[in-house]
């Protein structure tokens, strides 16, 4: 983890301790403690250190705090400060109400326990953990207690989100901010009233999508007219964060066309509250995934609305039904939807001209060549061969839908919710198994770091490598519980999905409307040999029914 090289780089010169101590008191409380009744006060642990040094003679240098901050995060600004103190030797002594006030990592508490505050010449205290490295030097409970606030973390994380997703069902606005168009109530922060401001603006833009403008030409609109863009609008309403907006006035009424985009596509204006669309997935890397549309959590009726429904989808019809103009002389008619299977990046294409003036399109998987510690199969695929593949799908399920008796019995065995699952539960217990394996090889990587088995340099290569691989696996169980939702396919989905097909028989080529209406996205495989040939494993996701 980032924070964690940041934090940790140790001197290689071991100081010496010295009778005479210099003491940091290091207190912390998150705003989960203070929710779930886990810690005392800030002042209260002040009292509690004070009166520890007072009795043991013990020279206070300074009181570092980190009031409402996470005992998982490192990147802590009293916590950086008193380590910059240590590192400039006007510190011998750190001391915490208990182990948890330093950190609730296990893996990280352990390090600094164990490796930097005995490299530093730091005498660490834990009040009421009865911990002392210079008394208590090989005080076996460390680890102990260490696992132990580690598991607190993890189940005040698991409790927290629990309890947001609960708000969210009810109907509350959870978030910090309130959408363009919208603020919070004075009188109820969970609930969202309309900001007449903005709102005219957004009411503007809908307006203008409707009489046949695209995204740039309401952009250039705005811009004439001279309207704040979001950002710069709620910093000049005293917003705090969004500060920085206004060091350039000259950007002020700069909309992006993404801007624009989104106001059109967000259905809060309809009067609902569309939550759930990001997940944190590791409480510990704090990385977010994004949620399938179908897994949301809306719930209509929560404010009033800024669009009809009617409108609303108008607007949505004309915002598909419109392209760019193409700087090449093809239509990328899969553009958003197809996926590289390795790493879940979206592919771009690619263009490239022969000597002889033939042109290759290419999907290409970007991670592999800007971040290739994020994918390191660089999947890529001929343009030619998913139109191919695509066109061919879709003339079997169209000839297979003609016969409504038939593809009604034949998908629901296929898409079966009792087979599928079986089949996904096989895969998802796998990945446990492997998870729980990997957290068996961390604890006896530090076993043998600790017993100088294994040099610090290895042990912090190899950690970083099993904590990656359980970052992909915790991404991998979540695509898992996800596809097995998703396959878990009615008959009133199969009876949508046959309407929609019936739509596009008889068609000449495939055009980016079908393509949208019908696949919801094409994942690529990495190449791979089979039967002396080399092939492109290619999942299409069908719209309603899942994969065939």
């Amino acid at each position: 983890m980032e924070q964690q090289n940041l934090m940790f780089d140790f001197r290689p010169q071991r100081r010496v301790l010295t009778s005479i101590l210099i003491a940091g008191l290091y207190l912390r409380l998150s705003k989960e403690d203070v929710k779930f009744g886990y810690s005392v006060s800030i002042e209260t642990q002040e009292a509690i250190l004070r009166a520890y040094c007072e009795k043991n003679g013990i020279t206070i240098h300074d009181v570092y705090i980190d009031d409402g901050l996470s005992g998982g995060n490192y990147n802590r600004p009293d916590f950086i400060r008193m380590k910059q103190d240590m590192d400039d030797g006007v510190l011998n002594c750190v001391i915490t109400k208990d182990l948890s006030r330093l950190g609730r990592d296990h893996i990280m508490t352990d390090y600094l326990t164990e490796i930097y505050f005995p490299a530093m010449g730091i005498r660490y205290i834990a009040v009421d953990d009865n911990v002392d490295t210079q008394l208590r030097p090989d005080n076996e409970m460390i680890p102990i207690k260490n696992l132990f606030n580690d598991w607190h973390l993890r189940d005040t994380s698991k409790k927290v989100k629990n309890a947001k997703r609960q708000r969210m069902k009810m109907g509350l606005f959870v978030h910090s901010q309130a959408p363009y168009g919208y603020m919070k109530d004075p009188n109820d922060k969970n609930r969202l009233i309309i900001d007449p401001e903005a709102a005219s603006v957004v009411r503007l833009i809908q307006n203008l999508m409707m009489q046949g403008l695209g995204v740039v030409k309401i952009c250039r609109e705005l811009e004439t007219q001279k309207i704040l863009k979001p950002a710069a609008y709620k910093a000049l309403k005293g917003d705090k964060r969004f500060a920085r907006y206004l060091k350039d006035p000259s950007k002020n009424y700069k909309w992006q066309p993404a801007t624009v985009q989104k106001i059109l596509k967000d259905i809060t204006y309809l009067g609902c509250l569309d939550n759930h669309r990001t997940e944190v997935i590791n409480y510990k890397t704090k990385q977010r995934v994004t949620i399938p549309q179908n897994e949301h959590i809306v719930v209509e009726n929560t404010q009033e609305a800024l669009l009809e429904q009617d409108n609303y989808d108008i607007i949505q019809h004309l915002m598909r039904s419109r392209h760019r103009a193409q700087k090449h002389d093809y239509e990328n008619i899969f553009k958003r939807i197809v996926f590289c299977a390795h790493c879940g990046g979206r592919m771009h294409i690619a263009r490239k001209e022969k000597k002889s003036g033939e042109e290759i399109l290419t999907y290409r998987c970007l991670k592999y060549y800007h971040y290739p510690d994020k994918c390191m199969k660089g999947n890529h695929v001929n343009y030619n061969v998913v139109y191919r593949l695509v066109e061919s799908e879709l003339r079997k399920m169209i000839a297979l839908f003609q016969d409504d008796e038939k593809c009604i019995d034949l998908l629901k065995e296929k898409f079966s919710a009792t087979a599928q699952v079986s089949r996904l539960k096989v895969r998802l217990q796998e990945k446990i198994s492997r998870r729980t394996e990997i957290q068996k090889l961390i604890r006896q990587l530090y076993e043998d770091h600790v017993k100088k088995i294994l040099d610090t340099k290895n042990y912090q290569g190899l950690l970083l490598s099993y904590q990656q691989e359980l970052e992909d696996i915790d991404n991998d169980i979540l695509s898992l519980q996800n596809e097995m939702k998703r396959y878990e396919a009615s008959e009133g989905n199969i009876e949508l999905f046959k309407n929609k097909i019936k739509e596009f028989a008889g068609f000449e080529k495939l055009t980016a409307n079908m393509v949208n209406q019908l696949i919801e996205r094409i994942e690529i495989s990495h190449k791979q040999i089979i039967d002396g040939e080399e092939v492109t494993p290619i999942k299409i996701v069908f719209r309603y029914i899942g994969s065939y």
